[in-house]
């Protein structure tokens, strides 16, 4: 078994499409691995963290490039009404 980052758990076997007995091999015996709790906790304790600060860094980015944006459909909608005005007194 394995578990996604959002603590789904699900069959290696079946997702990749390996024998039971051949996965056995590359990655050991089920037994000496972390159990479906641990795996969660450590994903909580760990990996989440890390998953929001990349989600922040990425939020703050996307807020940047809007504002931006916002700043830059202003100017167009306003050199537009300009435009409209010196074409409508002509």
């Amino acid at each position: 078994m394995a578990v996604t980052f959002e603590g789904e758990v699900i069959s290696i076997a079946r997702a990749t499409g390996i024998k039971a007995k051949d996965l056995k091999s590359r990655i050991g015996d089920p037994d000496e691995l972390p159990s479906v709790k641990d795996t969660r906790k450590r994903i909580g304790e760990d990996i989440l963290p890390r998953i929001k600060s990349h989600l922040d860094e990425a939020q703050s980015a996307a807020n940047a490039e809007k504002e931006h944006l916002e700043q830059r459909r202003e100017e167009m909608a306003y050199a537009h009404a300009l435009e409209r005005t010196r074409l409508g007194s002509n």
